[in-house]
């Protein structure tokens, strides 16, 4: 049975981390949103409560 050259998995770990990279970026722009909207409502309604 031949392995596979190694080159194959360093490419692979790479996409991997790449993707991962690339998902927790995406995560934080989302939560930032999500937390500048809040504070967007909240100076515009002070008085109404806004969950979380």
């Amino acid at each position: 049975m031949a392995t596979p050259p190694p080159m194959v998995s360093v490419q692979s770990a790479l996409r991997r981390i790449l993707f991962a990279i690339v998902l927790l970026s995406w995560g934080y722009v989302i939560y930032a949103t999500r937390l500048a909207a809040l504070w967007q409502l909240q100076s515009k309604f002070p008085n109404q409560m806004l969950s979380t």
